[in-house]
């Protein structure tokens, strides 16, 4: 096939070419090639050439195998490119161009970080953009470059927000001010997402915030729903563009909010809410709230690592009928988890989730919304009846809660219960309210062999009909086939040991995400049917791919 690269070659070999003829001609008694016009003489004989090949070059694509695939193969092909790669794909042939320009998909994400002198990126991001005006553009864009050298990169902005879908700006404080001005005079007539992040600098309560500017996106950015703000506030002045915002997330790390300040702002800015996420940085404050309305629009509320009091008092002013998702981090560090006993939050979770007929308490492997608790080793997330009511809970305050309250939590209207490998604890603990259950799912989020044991303690008083259980691979990082997830004795055993506690069979095994085990690994077992189910993965799920080229040829993706 006749790429860029042989365009490239044929150039320098024209090169080289007239110098040829150019040291030829200088020897001879009527020379017409000097150094002033030797550069015409080049440039003339490599368009020639370049023209008597351009026939030959199509002709050559034409017959290629992979410019004979259908145009919707190949473009999805190319999906997996990087943009500068993309670009250099979309000038291979007119065949290539034409497929890839067709497909808006391919050109709607575009990120620049700019981090030296941004002149030199205007004229990269400027035929880039202009190419994609035609298409529903993605743009992120992330600044930390003197703010006197961002005036050409703010016009050529301001030239193509009315055409961006979404618009992320990491914006350092020196440039704001710039970058409020371009936001307030510019109009956004398809902007669906705006993400403002400001770089996280330690502030005091009362310190002013920065500030979305006065009459925001010209006032016209009607169908504006998704607002993300960190370190930001919207102000009370900042017009229409904010009407029909529906999902709204403030992160104010390092930047102390009231309470008061932030149900003024939000009561104030946002009359269409309905999905609210708070992340740290949130204080009661010494003013309380005065006669304050509940917010009736919104549906669903996400706290992380807020101030214990402020969610409380921020709580009361959600209707009873939204999902509510609370992270307990810095509720109640781990190292008084015994001596503080179960928050009442987390209890009253339960009380109103009654009845409780799903519950999931799935282990995170990662400590994400941390803020000075400390290295906690065991976190889990908490699903009841397909609602995700609480994240980051120690998972000992669990075991806890469930050996202290279980006559209140409700635990014996479970038909279906799910809890990760390293959770066993848990499990064990719950066994004897499981009277009801009928479905029990196992993530396997580690490569061990451990096995819920205590159960045979409580043999007789928990579930006795149980009809499935599931085994579910859950790791955050795909281990390579090679590895064992989880051997058949284990599964022998735990299923043994939960029949052994139950005193009945199990008929149905379904296993999932587990490569190295199949259905004959379980023909000695006649009265189980085992069944192989498709395998979702976690969001943040990451593979290990076996290149079998030397011993340690692993490459993580």
């Amino acid at each position: 096939m006749w790429t860029v690269q042989h365009d490239s070659r044929t150039k320098e070999h024209v090169h080289l070419l007239a110098r040829d003829i150019a040291h030829g001609a200088s020897s001879g008694k009527a020379t017409a090639l000097d150094a002033q016009n030797f550069t015409a003489f080049t440039e003339c004989l490599h368009q020639s050439v370049a023209r008597a090949l351009s026939s030959l070059a199509q002709a050559i694509n034409l017959k290629s195998a992979i410019c004979s695939m259908p145009p919707e193969l190949l473009s999805h092909i190319v999906s997996f490119l990087p943009l500068p790669d993309l670009c250099v794909a979309s000038s291979v042939c007119k065949h290539w161009n034409t497929v890839m320009f067709e497909d808006a998909r391919l050109w709607r994400n575009v990120s620049v970080h700019l981090c030296a002198n941004s002149g030199r990126w205007e004229r990269a991001l400027s035929p880039l953009l202009a190419r994609s005006r035609m298409f529903p553009v993605r743009l992120e864009l992330s600044v930390q470059c003197a703010s006197h050298t961002l005036d050409g990169t703010l016009k050529l902005l301001g030239q193509h927000i009315p055409h961006l879908v979404e618009l992320s700006l990491g914006i350092p404080p020196g440039a704001m001010v710039k970058f409020c001005a371009l936001l307030q005079a510019t109009p956004a007539p398809v902007l669906e997402l705006l993400r403002v992040v400001v770089p996280q600098l330690p502030r005091a309560i009362g310190m002013p915030l920065f500030s979305m500017p006065a009459g925001l996106l010209a006032g016209h950015a009607p169908r504006l729903e998704t607002l993300y703000l960190q370190c930001t506030l919207a102000s009370f002045d900042t017009g229409p563009a904010t009407s029909r915002v529906k999902h709204l997330t403030y992160d104010h790390t390092t930047s102390p909010i009231t309470t008061a300040m932030i149900y003024d702002n939000i009561r104030r800015c946002f009359p269409s809410l309905e999905s609210l996420v708070l992340t740290q940085g949130f204080v009661n404050g010494v003013v309380p709230l005065v006669d304050a309305l509940p917010f009736d629009t919104l549906r669903s509320v996400c706290i992380m690592d807020v101030d214990p009091e402020a969610t409380t008092a921020f709580l009361a002013l959600v209707p009873s009928t939204a999902s509510v998702t609370i992270s307990f981090a810095a509720d109640l560090p781990m190292r008084f988890v015994e001596s503080e006993g179960v928050p009442d939050r987390l209890l009253d979770m339960f009380r109103t989730s009654a009845p409780i007929q799903r519950l999931d308490i799935r282990s995170q492997h990662r400590w994400v919304h941390a803020s000075d608790s400390g290295n906690i080793p065991s976190l889990c997330t908490i699903i009841i009846n397909g609602v995700r009511v609480a994240v980051d809970v120690h998972s000992a305050l669990v075991t806890m809660m469930i050996k202290d309250h279980c006559d209140e939590l409700g635990l014996q209207n479970v038909s279906k219960f799910s809890i990760s490998k390293t959770a066993y604890e848990i499990f064990e603990t719950a066994w004897p309210s499981l009277s009801g259950l009928r479905e029990l799912t196992i993530y396997v989020d580690a490569a061990d062999e451990d096995i819920p044991q205590e159960l045979v303690e409580n043999s007789g008083t928990g579930a006795y009909q149980i009809d499935r259980i599931s085994f579910i691979e859950d790791m955050d990082v795909r281990p390579s086939p090679r590895d064992v997830l989880i051997s058949p004795s284990t599964i022998r055993e735990t299923i043994d040991v939960i029949q052994t506690a139950m005193g009945a069979e199990i008929p149905h095994l379904v296993l999932s995400g587990i490569p190295v085990l199949t259905a004959a690994h379980f023909a000695d077992m006649p009265t189980v049917h085992v069944a192989l189910e498709p395998h979702v993965p976690r969001e943040d799920y990451r593979w290990w791919w076996d290149l079998d080229v030397t011993d340690d040829s692993t490459l993580h993706v």
